[in-house]
């Protein structure tokens, strides 16, 4: 599309594996998954990944084929982005783990995980979107706000050694009911 890379966005995940794998393995196969691994997380590897990794196995132990996706977006072959759509009620989905590779971002991958998450969400009948963050992740809450995301709600937190403030947007997909 008039880039000098080629992006294939995928659906990462098949029903038949998730509900077939064993949960120890899974949640190994969906870290692997994120682009990078480990390395992304930088010196907070190690509470991070873990909610990575407890936020993977939740997805696979859950999992729910006709309302749940995972995305990875590559780029020359590259895993270099990820997202995930949860369900948290039969009306309510949940945006998760957004993540781009430092090296494809500015390349439009984070807007088409996020579009392509939306997309699906309306189409399997969702109402609402939610999503968690942080305030600091300036990038991802520009994505979220183009894509009709609102901030519905911020408060202070203590995480990963850090002095941070971590919000909730929400997004009306329509659909009444």
């Amino acid at each position: 599309e008039g880039n000098s890379f080629q992006c294939r966005l995928r659906e990462a995940m098949e029903a038949k594996r998730l509900s077939a794998a064993d949960p120890s393995e899974a949640t190994t196969n969906c870290q692997a998954a994120g682009p990078g691994g480990r390395g992304t997380c930088g010196s907070n590897c190690e509470g991070y990944c873990q909610l990575y990794a407890e936020i993977c196995g939740e997805f696979i132990k859950k999992f729910d084929p006709k309302k749940e996706r995972c995305w990875i977006a590559e780029q020359d072959g590259q895993n270099v982005g990820s997202i995930f759509l949860v369900k948290k009620s039969a009306t309510v989905a949940k945006l998760r783990l957004l993540i781009v590779e430092p090296t494809a971002r500015g390349s439009g991958i984070g807007r088409r995980l996020v579009s392509e998450c939306v997309r699906h969400a309306r189409q399997v009948g969702y109402r609402k979107m939610t999503l968690w963050t942080q305030s600091h992740l300036h990038a991802a809450r520009k994505l979220y706000e183009e894509a009709g995301f609102q901030l519905t709600k911020s408060w202070a937190v203590h995480s990963w050694g850090k002095d941070m403030v971590s919000e909730t947007w929400d997004l009306d997909l329509g659909g009444g009911g």
